[in-house]
This record gives structure tokens, C-alpha cells and sequence, in this order.
């Protein structure tokens, strides 16, 4: 994942949801 450049173009608000979606979706995997 390429948090460097995307870190610029999203909003704090988009990184909690992307977060939490990456965290369920890892959750899934395990």
C-alpha cells in the first residue's frame, strides 16, 4: 500500500474509513 502519495490527496476523515475497512478486511483473511 502506498501511503506516501496517497497521504497528500485524502482527507483524515477518508483515512479513519479506509483504515477501519483495511482492519475488517484483515480480520476476514486470519
Amino acid at each position: 500500500m502506498v501511503t506516501r502519495t496517497l497521504d497528500t490527496q485524502i482527507p483524515p476523515s477518508e483515512w479513519l474509513w479506509i483504515l477501519s475497512e483495511e482492519r475488517q478486511y484483515r480480520e476476514r483473511i486470519q
